[in-house]
């Protein structure tokens, strides 16, 4: 098979700076499998990393025929968590990929998965979500309790792209496991090995240094000299087992070993490792270095040094490079027998390279190698070269075709009015041009009171719009009743809804109808764009999309991740959710149904296409009312759900996002103070340095003979004229 179109999203690609193991994964798998097979690639690189790739980088992808995409992050987008998911989907929607490979790292491929299934793009490419390491998954392996709301919702996304995905790949079996015990996985799993650096002709054995010693003997290059920790230095990696198990050996046994840190020091810092380290066995070590500065390759030439042992005692792991590395390149490594690690080895050496991941085993077998005096022999790889390749190129194959929804059954549009006639001959006219063909608008006049806005609205209503129209009036009951009300005196089963100052997309209906019939779902939402304008035009101004992700109901108290106005509700969840609530001077009414749909367990979503043009007015409705009585019915949905002791939980956990939202705004202002004050300093040592080379050249001019008349000396202001009215490179006047 050849001539595939692939395309790689990814967070992190070999090139920049800060690249890690995912951009080793993404490099070696775009190469041998997509490229060198004789198919299109490119990498996407939605790292958002300001820096350019390197030279040397950019070079070899060109050699590779691999093109490279940066991410388009202009357009501002709301919220950030789902950000750059959502300009990725809209990067790469209308383009003929035969596969799609999505990095699972801050969810990048759920928009455009969400819009798959919601039969909307994509119908004829495969999206494949690869997994390196979710979000929940590390913090159980960090042991991180998370109170940023923002990280839950991201690492939902996360879940939720794999489970939309139509693969899913993972690189061991421990961690498709992990997360088919926790989440809804699709059943196309495949387990495949990361490709290898030498599948994609990188220089696989580093050059050997210190080959000889400062004698010019050869050097015995398995005499153990340094104990290398080799990793990120985080909780999961082991930073903490290897300080306990080094106290463990005590000082005399480790005296005269050098231990290095070689990784980027983070979270830890060289100091905080420091400290965990007793202070005699400190003293003891030939040397404690950290070395952070070094990409794959420095680390790889670094490691094959003489007399170093690789140290890897992961908690918790997937499938390490690091790992990979020291196997393919014949480095002698001691690894934790954790996570996807034991996969990696041949399984004649797994008891001889692979411990328990705890300080006592760790210092046991430390202690058998510095018994030994010698570093053990390389581990042999537990994979087959020959067998990863065409498991990715199997990839390649079609994927299972969507859903029928050609279907087309009648939609009621229910558009309620108040007094604002002006913008609503707008919002008519977004409705009855839709590209949707079975329509019918319900317009519910919620007791204006000007008799002539009345009257305007009449004649409008009775113009040759092209579409049925019904009008139904009522005394002011607010617009939740309103909503209600054009329910009652419409006939469709799907329900759609467009408020009397808003402006839709020609696609608006068909494209919630299309999301509805292919994902079953009882309500859809849509992105909304905000618009903070009194213009009568919404499209000519180019507004914030704010994208909800729909079945996100545990955030739904934190801010509105579920859905606003534009949506469309089967009139059955509806009926059953005891439709929009009718307080009087309360919104957040869609809100509220919404998650009252969700809660009763039926399916929410969210499809990610701007189509809902939302204007924010001085006078709108969410700025002329509370928040705390517009929040109120939405704490009040869960209220079924949860004990009386608990109850008060909804609304707790919205103060609590409220404060975090409010300190995030005043972190954001003392950064711009700093800056300001930052470039005031700047400013002020400029300033210094400059009087302060004036009053040396002042000095040196005083003090010669030419400024003296006589005995008796120019002033120092008049010195001071002269040094500022002297031509440049002219002499003392």
């Amino acid at each position: 098979m050849t001539g595939r179109y692939c395309l790689v999203v990814t967070g992190s690609l070999l090139g920049h700076r800060t690249a890690g193991g995912i951009a080793t994964a993404t490099t070696f798998l775009a190469e041998p499998s997509c490229a060198a097979a004789g198919h299109e690639v490119t990498l996407f690189d939605a790292s958002g990393d300001q820096e350019d790739l390197s030279a040397e980088w950019r070079a070899w992808y060109r050699a590779k025929n691999i093109a490279v995409e940066r991410i388009d992050r202009r357009q501002v987008v709301s919220p950030p968590y789902i950000a750059d998911s959502y300009r990725t989907y809209h990067q790469l929607k209308g383009r003929d990929f035969d596969v799609i490979v999505f990095q699972d790292w801050r969810g990048l491929g759920y928009c455009s998965m969400s819009a798959k299934r919601s039969g909307l793009a994509f119908a004829a490419t495969r999206l494949v979500h690869i997994v390196h390491g979710p979000t929940p998954w590390l913090w159980e392996a960090n042991q991180t309790v998370t109170v940023d709301t923002e990280g839950f919702a991201a690492a939902h996304i996360e879940q939720r792209a794999a489970e939309l995905a139509d693969t899913v790949v993972g690189p061991s079996d421990y961690l498709l496991d992990w997360m088919a015990a926790r989440w809804s996985l699709p059943a196309d799993r495949r387990h495949i090995f990361y490709p290898t650096a030498s599948m994609v002709g990188l220089r696989v054995a580093p050059e050997r240094s210190d080959q000889t010693g400062a004698d010019g003997a050869p050097t015995d290059r398995r005499a153990l000299r340094e104990l290398v920790f080799f990793g990120r230095y985080e909780e999961r990696k082991g930073v903490r087992i290897f300080a306990q198990a080094l106290n463990r050996l005590g000082a005399e046994r480790l005296r005269g070993i050098g231990v290095t840190f070689l990784g980027r020091a983070v979270p830890f810092s060289a100091e905080e490792i420091t400290e965990l380290i007793d202070d005699d066995v400190v003293a003891a070590l030939s040397a404690l270095t950290f070395i952070t500065d070094k990409d794959s390759l420095g680390a790889r030439t670094y490691l094959s040094g003489p007399g170093r042992l690789a140290l890897i005692p992961s908690l918790i792991d997937n499938s390490p490079n690091v790992v990979i590395e020291c196997i393919e390149d014949g480095i002698s490594f001691l690894a934790a027998a954790s996570g996807g690690i034991p996969e990696l080895v041949a399984a004649a050496d797994r008891d001889r390279v692979l411990f328990e991941p705890t300080g006592p085993a760790f210092a046991a077998r430390l202690d058998e190698v510095l018994t030994a005096g010698r570093v053990p022999a390389p581990a042999a790889q537990g994979w087959v070269d020959a067998e990863i390749l065409p498991a990715w190129e199997a990839l390649l194959e079609p994927p299972a075709p969507l859903p029928d929804t050609s279907d087309r059954p009648l939609v009621s549009v229910i558009i309620p009015h108040h007094n604002q006639l002006e913008l609503f001959a707008h919002t008519l006219t977004s409705v009855t041009t839709q590209d949707y063909p079975n329509l019918e608008i319900v317009v519910v006049d919620d007791g204006t009171p000007d008799p002539d806005t009345v009257r305007g609205l009449q004649e409008l209503l009775d113009e040759p719009w092209g579409r049925p129209i019904r009008f139904v009036r009522q005394d002011n009951a607010y617009l939740g009743a309103a909503r209600n009300t054009g329910i009652r005196n419409a006939r469709g089963d799907l329900l759609v809804f467009v408020d009397d100052d808003d402006i839709v997309e020609p696609h608006y209906v068909s494209t919630l109808v299309t999301a509805a019939l292919s994902t079953g779902a009882a309500a859809v939402s849509s992105v909304l764009v905000t618009h903070v304008d009194d213009g009568a035009d919404l499209f000519r101004s180019r507004g914030v999309p704010y994208v909800f992700v729909g079945d996100a109901v545990h955030l739904a108290t934190s801010w509105n991740t579920i859905g606003g106005a534009g949506c469309l509700v089967r009139r059955e969840a509806w009926e059953a959710a005891g439709g929009f609530h009718t307080r009087h001077g309360v919104g957040h009414e869609d809100w509220t149904l919404l998650v009252t749909i969700a809660l009763s367990g039926r399916k929410v979503v969210s499809v990610p296409e701007p189509l809902y043009r939302y204007r924010i007015r001085r006078t709108s409705m969410l700025r002329s009312t509370t928040r705390w009585k517009n929040m109120r019915p939405v704490f009040d949905a869960f209220e079924p759900l949860l004990p009386p002791m608990l109850q008060s939980w909804p609304e707790l956990i919205h103060g609590q996002q409220q404060m975090i939202d409010d300190l995030r705004v005043r972190v954001h202002e003392l950064y711009g103070d700093l800056a300001d004050a930052e470039l005031a300093r700047a400013q002020a040592e400029a300033a210094t340095a400059e009087v302060a080379r004036l009053r040396a050249e002042l000095d040196a001019l005083y003090a010669s003979s030419t400024w003296k008349l006589g005995a008796t000396a120019l002033s120092p202001v008049r010195a001071v004229r002269a040094v500022r009215h002297r031509r440049p490179g002219a002499g003392a006047p």
